[in-house]
């Protein structure tokens, strides 16, 4: 289009010039001479057109629950002394992401492209503020816009893509009501009140004694037994802190090529956030084990520990969970069983599916003073022997808790 414009300007401009001092008319040399300059003049304008135009944007709240909204601030600001007479803003919007806002969807990239028009004085600026609806977990990056300008006439065009730093969007799955899950009045994990500490620290040695029958071997101090001539243990403090990981199982098929069942998996997800929020209020050391994996290849997993910022940690790392199984279950709890876990953790394993494997890793727990706890999440019949671990269905009440939802937003 540019090139037939200047192709076209030129050769009318040659003909009018030509004109005129054929036929001795001042008006048409003027006339040759202004359309020139004001193509000219437009090129320049457009080209300066994006120069010191500063995009930035915002969100209200970055870290929200799914099914709350958020607002994005864009502000764009013309910060040189020449105004821009047209600006044109577009931004990519993550499709699971609904916008209050001039859109449409940009099939290429399967996001919504938002659309945003304005004209700027000099030195001034404009903010639009665009309410996001949070329809769906996950972490959404709302990245920079593409910017174009030109001259009065529309003659010539710019375009690029602004500077503004992108933004990380978490939306935290939905959590449940304990109530609603059946498990409150089960009182499935133990209370911490008046509870007896049997479980030793041993990075906190005390003392040491005279050995008992049942010591664990591991605890025999050899140097001192040896200079005692008997055999001695050593006496650790006792452990001040109980420890809840979650593990989470996102497989709803036997076989991994039939991919995963998404409504299986999102009510898993809220059903280990709704544990992980119960651990946090009763003043458990928190921790997040799961066999899917981050977009860069790596495992799902947070270390037990406890501090202000740990439960959205986990949240977080629930949010991300994309339902790619990297691995199973039972290869991920194996590989903490060598002091990857607290003496005395409580495992509660959420789970569609039981393989013999997994059976077999949860054994191994038990039999290394682990307390196991599985939640079972569909209503597929299970086989496996799983000895004196506790199984506790809870299909039936995560469905009544998801037809309830559905029915209040159709209200």
């Amino acid at each position: 289009m540019r090139a037939i414009i200047d192709d076209i300007w030129q050769i009318v401009t040659i003909i009018i010039i030509i004109s005129g001092f054929i036929t001795n008319s001042f008006l048409l040399v003027m006339l040759g001479v202004i359309i020139p300059t004001s193509v000219i003049s437009a090129k320049w304008w457009a080209k300066i057109s994006l120069k010191e135009i500063i995009v930035s944007q915002t969100l209200s709240k970055q870290k929200l629950f799914e099914g709350e909204s958020t607002t994005l601030i864009l502000n764009v600001q013309n910060a040189k002394w020449f105004p821009v007479p047209w600006l044109e803003l577009k931004k990519q919007i993550p499709r699971d992401l609904q916008i209050d806002g001039p859109f449409t969807f940009n099939s290429s990239t399967n996001m919504n492209q938002l659309l945003l028009n304005a004209s700027l004085r000099k030195d001034s600026q404009m903010t639009w503020e665009i309410e996001i609806y949070c329809a769906r977990r996950g972490i959404y990056r709302i990245g920079q816009s593409v910017i174009k300008s030109g001259d009065f006439f529309g003659l010539y065009e710019n375009e690029k893509n602004s500077a503004e730093k992108s933004i990380n969007l978490v939306v935290y799955p939905q959590i449940y009501e304990f109530e609603k899950l059946s498990l409150e009045s089960l009182k499935p994990f133990g209370d911490l009140r008046g509870k007896e500490v049997i479980f030793q620290d041993t990075s906190q040695l005390i003392g040491i004694r005279d050995y008992h029958f049942g010591d664990p071997m591991k605890h025999i101090d050899w140097k001192a037994s040896a200079r005692s001539m008997k055999l001695q243990s050593r006496v650790f403090a006792p452990s001040g802190s109980y420890a809840l990981v979650i593990a989470l199982d996102i497989s709803t098929f036997s076989q991994s090529w039939k991919g995963s069942d998404p409504i299986l998996v999102e009510r898993a997800i809220s059903v280990a956030a709704s544990i992980a929020k119960w651990g946090e209020e009763r003043g458990y050391d928190l921790g997040l084990i799961s066999n899917d994996y981050y977009a860069r290849g790596r495992a799902i997993r947070v270390a037990v520990g406890r501090h202000p910022g740990r439960l959205s940690k986990i949240l977080e790392a629930l949010a991300a969970v994309n339902a790619f199984t990297g691995s199973s279950l039972a290869d991920e709890l194996n590989s903490v069983l060598t002091g990857g876990l607290p003496m005395g953790t409580t495992v509660v394993v959420i789970a569609a599916l039981m393989s013999e494997d997994l059976a077999d890793a949860l054994l191994k727990l038990v039999n290394n003073r682990h307390q196991v706890y599985v939640l079972k999440t569909s209503s597929y019949k299970w086989h496996e022997n799983l000895g004196s671990i506790p199984v506790i269905d809870i299909s039936r009440s995560v469905n009544s808790i998801n037809v309830e939802k559905d029915t209040v937003k159709t209200l």
